[in-house]
């Protein structure tokens, strides 16, 4: 690495902190997008086999979920402070002794940081009511698997993604979903040195490639549910 960060304080923890942990759940995007993408499966109960797999887990799942929700946590709570702080005082974040590439600029993705998170939180919070802890068995959402009973969670999609304001909010999420990626990316790796000359051009059309293909993706699912009933 080219570019050294150095610290006052404890600053450059809280942004290597921030950092790490964006990329942890830049990461379960990437996998849970994955799972998601079963919907198009010719087999409809092929997301719920898959839902039903990860259930069968059982409590390393749940450490599973628990870790994602500390990452999330701390995430959310050093992204505030972090922005608290440079709002505050920004030439006093921290130190670059820089011997290639250009200080980061600003721009509306960097900008908008802190109010897309809000967002992309007050989502995260109904998507999760609305799928992982919506209707189940009892409430008549039943598959049959080789004589087993499981959750029909292809239905609640299905039927979910019928409804035209929740596709348009669905989908309009996935706007500071790319946006909060675009800027998260680059930034991560800036905060973790890797952003001499060499590789800033590379990060950055990255962070862009992959901000359009996650928020893509998850937009593309509902839209098509909507028009295609989930049958292609």
């Amino acid at each position: 690495m080219k570019t050294l960060i150095l610290v006052r304080g404890s600053s450059v923890l809280k942004k290597v902190t921030l950092a790490l942990s964006g990329l942890l759940l830049f990461t379960f995007l990437i996998f849970h997008l994955i799972g998601n993408l079963l919907i198009f499966n010719e087999n409809w109960n092929a997301i719920n086999i898959y839902a039903r797999k990860l259930e069968g887990f059982g409590p390393l799942l749940w450490g599973i979920e628990l870790v994602l929700l500390t990452i999330f946590v701390i995430h959310i709570v050093y992204a505030i402070v972090t922005s608290i702080s440079n709002s505050r005082s920004r030439n006093q974040s921290y130190y670059k002794i820089k011997s290639a590439g250009k200080p980061s600029q600003k721009s509306i993705f960097s900008t908008s940081a802190i109010w897309t998170g809000l967002l992309l939180f007050l989502f995260t919070v109904l998507h999760l009511k609305t799928f992982k802890f919506g209707p189940g068995i009892m409430e008549g959402y039943l598959a049959e698997i080789q004589g087993q009973s499981i959750r029909d969670l292809h239905r609640l999609i299905v039927e979910v993604f019928q409804k035209p304001w929740y596709v348009i909010g669905y989908v309009a999420a996935m706007i500071p979903l790319g946006m909060h990626l675009r800027h998260g990316f680059s930034s991560a790796f800036q905060s973790l040195g890797v952003n001499s000359r060499k590789y800033e051009g590379l990060l950055d059309r990255l962070g862009i490639f992959i901000a359009v293909l996650i928020s893509g993706g998850f937009a593309v699912i509902p839209v098509w549910i909507y028009f295609t009933g989930g049958k292609g």
